[in-house]
């Protein structure tokens, strides 16, 4: 197996990158902080990772299609999280100044099409988060025609806060200043500026809230800004 690794030291940090079948496929790496990142191709090929500056935490990435394409833009936090993309052509974006906590998994997968999933700027998510394109299984009718292939994009937009051990399953978009309560599991779409919560995942309340990720007078004034 043909792996590259980058170690980077200093006097702030230590930082350490695994890259594994690197050949025909493109890894660019911004500055970052005290960060592990995996990524591991097996073989494919045309696939690309961009990590902007400002990257922290620990990441692992799995490839196992072609032509697919991950961005993750400036100052974002993964605690610990897994990517897997096991199609081709699709793409996953994370955007700036997203936190996203421990033990989550994002899966892009598909049995005819190539969805993708874009994660907006300043997005807050909890640990133990599940973000799927696909059902897992292809379900047949009796002309052995498949049923639940039309997967679409997975869209969270800006200054969304997603609570603990929520699952957000295929087709879903969710919209701007928006809050998922902890356990829910998101199955359709949820409009802007709503609190929705339970199994599956309904809106209790919309357009009379904002939230902030602290109550200091410069994060509530930004918080405002982006949920309206």
């Amino acid at each position: 197996m043909n792996v590259f690794i980058i170690f980077i030291k200093s006097l702030f940090c230590s930082s350490l990158v695994f890259i594994s079948q690197y050949r025909n496929n493109t890894v660019i790496i911004g500055k970052h902080k005290k960060s592990l990142i995996k990524i591991r191709f097996k073989g494919n090929k045309n696939n690309q990772v961009k990590i902007e500056n400002g990257f922290k935490g620990k990441l692992t990435i799995n490839f196992s299609g072609n032509n697919n394409k991950v961005l993750i833009r400036k100052n974002v936090t993964l605690s610990g999280s897994k990517i897997n993309i096991t199609q081709s052509n699709s793409q996953l974006i994370i955007g700036n100044d997203v936190t996203i906590g421990h033990s989550n998994k994002i899966s892009i997968n598909d049995y005819i099409g190539s969805p993708s999933i874009k994660i907006s700027d300043d997005c807050m998510i909890s640990s133990n988060v599940e973000i799927r394109t696909y059902d897992s299984h292809p379900i047949y009718n009796l002309n052995d025609e498949i049923i639940n292939a039309d997967n679409q994009d997975i869209v969270i937009k800006q200054h969304v806060w997603i609570g603990q051990d929520v699952k957000i399953m295929k087709n879903v978009t969710i919209g701007q200043g928006s809050i998922i309560g902890a356990g829910s599991i998101v199955t359709k779409t949820i409009p802007n500026n709503c609190v929705a919560v339970g199994i599956p995942a309904k809106v209790i309340r919309k357009n009379d809230f904002y939230w902030s990720r602290e109550p200091m007078k410069e994060y509530i004034k930004q918080a405002k800004e982006l949920s309206y």
